[in-house]
This record gives structure tokens, C-alpha cells and sequence, in this order.
């Protein structure tokens, strides 16, 4: 599948600086590659009292002819509906939701916010949500290792996750190669900019 519509908010106007999101992009991007169909992507993130921000959200497909947009309204409704249900949402309890339609997200808390993915998809294709949403959460920890609340609910969600599918530690591997090991053009750039950029607040800690 290839990746189209991509839309990015990086800071000032969100919480992750630009290499963050195209590195986030990049391992999307990888898992994706070898999958048929077609889905929509949805990434947003939360500072504690704060609003919802979009942070990242893409298309991805092989030439099916169903519409974006339609699957795009379903990841974004997912996580309106979350916003909306208080009873349902909780932001502080890591989780991926699953829906009907073909629809989940995932909830990663933050020492000072959480980040909210949703992903769409038809029911022919060939995507892993689940797959796709542990690989989410675990670039964003690689991206912020030093937030020990992020850590910790990357964990909760990749062992609820290996519960129901022994191949779980199999993608966790994978990003990891990638963060480690791979010649990924953005991966590379966000090292070399990490490396020289210094002293950076955690996510959603400056608002």
C-alpha cells in the first residue's frame, strides 16, 4: 500500500517537532507496505486540560476504488466519539479500542498529556489494526524514551496485545530494527536532529 493526503501539525502548533512525525510516518509506512486494500490514519494528541490537536493523518491504498474520505470520517468519528463519552474514555488507561466497521483506536498516556490513533479500514483489506497501532506506540516511545509514563503504557498496551497474538513481540522487534538498524531516510534524519537538538521537554510538558 502506498501513503497519500498525508497531513502533518507539528510545533508550535502541536507537541511533536517535524522529524518526530515523519519519523512516526516512516514506520506507518514500512508496515503498511507489504498490506492490499485500503485504510485512513488518524493521530492526535491531548496535554492534560488541554484540547485535542491533530498531529498526523494519512491515506493509504493499492487502487481500490472505495472513496477516502469515507474511511477517513470513521477513524476521525472514533475518536470524537471517545472525546464525547466520558463514561467510555478514560485518558489516563492505555488501551486499544476495537469497533465495528473495521475501526480502532489506541490510547497512550504521557507524563503530561495522551496521544489518541485511530485506524479505518475495508473489510477486505488486508491491514492489522492491532499490528499497526502497537507499531504506533512503540516508535512514540523510541521518539520520547526518557517519559517513564509513556514507557509504561506502551507496556500495558503491547502485553494486552501479545495475550491475543503470540506475533506481537515479532513487531515490537521490527520497529525496533528500524529505530536501530535501518538506512529509513526520515528514522536517520530524526537521529541526527535528536542527537544535535539538546535538552527537549517531554511530550505536551510546554501545553
Amino acid at each position: 500500500m502506498k501513503i497519500y493526503n498525508v497531513r502533518e501539525n507539528s510545533i508550535p502548533r502541536s507537541t511533536m517537532y517535524s522529524e518526530e512525525i515523519e519519523a512516526t510516518l516512516a514506520v506507518a509506512e514500512r508496515l503498511l507496505a507489504e498490506d492490499n486494500g485500503k485504510c485512513s490514519f488518524v493521530l492526535r494528541g491531548q496535554a492534560d486540560g488541554g484540547i485535542t490537536k491533530d498531529l498526523l493523518q494519512f491515506d493509504a491504498g493499492d487502487g481500490t476504488s472505495t472513496p477516502f474520505s469515507v474511511l477517513h470520517r470513521k477513524a476521525d468519528h472514533l475518536i470524537d466519539q471517545l472525546l464525547n463519552d466520558q463514561f467510555e474514555y478514560d485518558a489516563t488507561s492505555p488501551e486499544i479500542i476495537h469497533r465495528p466497521n473495521n475501526t480502532a483506536a489506541l490510547v497512550l498516556p504521557t507524563t503530561h498529556g495522551s496521544f489518541l490513533c485511530s485506524v479505518a479500514t475495508l473489510k477486505k483489506s488486508s491491514v492489522n489494526i492491532t499490528k499497526l497501532l502497537v507499531a504506533i506506540a512503540r516508535a512514540l516511545h523510541r521518539l520520547s524514551e526518557s517519559d517513564t509514563v509513556l514507557k509504561t503504557s506502551y507496556d500495558d498496551v503491547y502485553y494486552a496485545a501479545w495475550e491475543k497474538d503470540p506475533k506481537t513481540p515479532e513487531i515490537e522487534k521490527c520497529v525496533d530494527s528500524l529505530f536501530n538498524n535501518s538506512s529509513i531516510q526520515e528514522i536517520e534524519a530524526w537521529k541526527y536532529w535528536r542527537k544535535n537538538a539538546g535538552d527537549l521537554a517531554l511530550f505536551f510538558e510546554e501545553g
